[in-house]
């Protein structure tokens, strides 16, 4: 398969191109520059070919960064006057890949994160499904339906449970009512009374008796689980406390802590670094939560992967962030509010550079629900373990449906509540059901 197009917003066209290579096609796209080519060319010979118009890339080039940038049209939302509806899915996915449309937006939550409530794809409902992957599937089969010879795969199913170490020594404590509407919702999803009533009780005394009765034994009982399910679990922990108030309580030197790392070793796992609060406030800010990580923690693996916590960077300037830190691998591309797929993609993609305007080399795996955004009460606020299933099994859909990793995060602290075992071993098992663990 040759692909034949003009220099115009090469690097756009790279990027698309390099997705579908990724994840849908066994054998790499021959590339060739024609100036006199008019939009993008696929062909096998004289007779099979296929040629989509490029305007809306070479538009988005040529508004790049403008303040009064208009956002593109797209399949599923404003129709384009003049171009045809395939170039719209061509576009669409560089669109939503690239962050792009964040970059444009001026409206912040409390933390400086790029607000949910005015993202265009939660406005479209687009994180409720997997439009790039809709997108990609429709290029594929136009190129198929006029080239016989090309042949393209719904890309691997595959899981990855990961975990943000937060609190691992510190009970947070809360009024009775909400233990006791845990306790019910434990009880209607399954637990016996004695076991409801013996969880409540560890709860009442863990503030006289303290270690005695360690609510945070399930560190070594997670990895077991894991080890049961032949996954991989990640466990990120946090270098620097540099915001008292947001960033975790603890020191990597903590003889507890290392007493986790070599659990986590020791079942197969794997570690990250939790880049703090404040890491993406500066360019060197991820650099620094590295070297104090790497200082302080050895990794099993060679591959860096990253998570920011609190789920705070910047798309325009992220992935050089992630690049000058020497991060291979990031999961922070997810919502903190609700469940869902941030870019509206279930597939794992490099991060495009939008500030230097290159493909990156640090695959992002973005994640689809987080523990924190179901339960906490100024999210989703849903207690009830049965729900909290419910809504954690909602994207296993989309992988089963599109292929890609269902990736979820979960807090370890989610724990001092244990009637959560029982959600996050069904959890486990469903997700092991998806195929490989990466």
């Amino acid at each position: 398969m040759k692909l034949i197009t003009n220099s115009e917003a090469l690097v756009l066209k790279q990027y698309v191109v390099q997705f579908l290579e990724q994840h849908y096609l066994s054998c790499p796209i021959d590339w060739s520059i024609d100036e006199q080519c008019k939009g993008i060319t696929f062909f096998d010979n004289e007779e099979h070919y296929i040629t989509f118009d490029d305007t809306l890339l070479i538009d988005l080039e040529r508004h790049w960064l403008n303040p009064n940038f208009v956002p593109i049209p797209l399949r599923n939302g404003i129709a384009h006057p003049t171009t045809a509806a395939i170039v719209d899915d061509w576009a669409t996915i560089f669109y939503l890949l690239s962050q792009y449309s964040e970059c444009m937006q001026e409206e912040k939550d409390m933390h400086q994160r790029i607000s949910a409530v005015h993202s265009l794809v939660v406005e479209k409902r687009w994180h409720e499904r997997c439009l790039v992957n809709e997108c990609a599937e429709r290029i594929l089969t136009t190129i198929q339906s006029k080239i016989p010879t090309f042949k393209w795969h719904l890309p691997k199913k595959a899981f990855r449970i990961s975990h943000n170490v937060d609190r691992p020594f510190k009970y947070q404590g809360e009024r009775w009512k909400v233990h006791l509407k845990r306790a019910l919702g434990s009880y209607r999803f399954g637990n016996s009374i004695k076991r409801v009533s013996k969880e409540l009780m560890r709860l009442a005394l863990f503030p006289i008796a303290k270690d005695r009765i360690d609510p945070f034994n399930h560190f070594q009982w997670m990895i077991n689980e894991n080890v049961n399910f032949k996954s991989r679990p990640i466990f990120y922990f946090c270098p620097i406390t540099q915001h008292p108030e947001y960033d975790p309580q603890y020191h990597l030197a903590d003889g507890k802590i290392g007493n986790i790392v070599g659990l986590v070793h020791s079942g197969n796992g794997e570690i990250g670094c939790l880049s703090n609060y404040a890491s993406s406030q500066s360019m060197q800010g991820i650099s620094a939560n590295w070297r104090a990580f790497l200082d302080q923690i050895e990794s099993s693996t060679s591959i860096r992967k990253n998570r920011q916590h609190f789920q705070r960077f910047h798309p325009f300037n992220f992935a050089e962030q992630l690049m000058l830190a020497g991060v291979d691998e990031d999961s922070s591309i997810g919502f903190t509010d609700r469940t869902g797929w941030r870019t509206s993609c279930s597939l794992p993609y490099y991060l495009f550079d939008i500030k230097n305007k290159k493909i990156s080399s640090v695959l992002e795996i973005p994640f689809c629900a987080m523990d924190q955004a179901i339960i906490t009460p100024r999210y989703m606020n849903i207690a009830s373990p049965e729900k909290v299933m419910i809504e954690m099994e909602k994207r296993l859909n989309d992988v089963e449906r599109y292929g890609g990793v269902y990736c979820v995060v979960w807090h370890n602290d989610t724990f001092q509540y244990p009637f959560y075992r029982n959600t996050y071993w069904k959890l486990l098992k469903k997700a092991a059901q998806l195929g490989e663990c990466r």
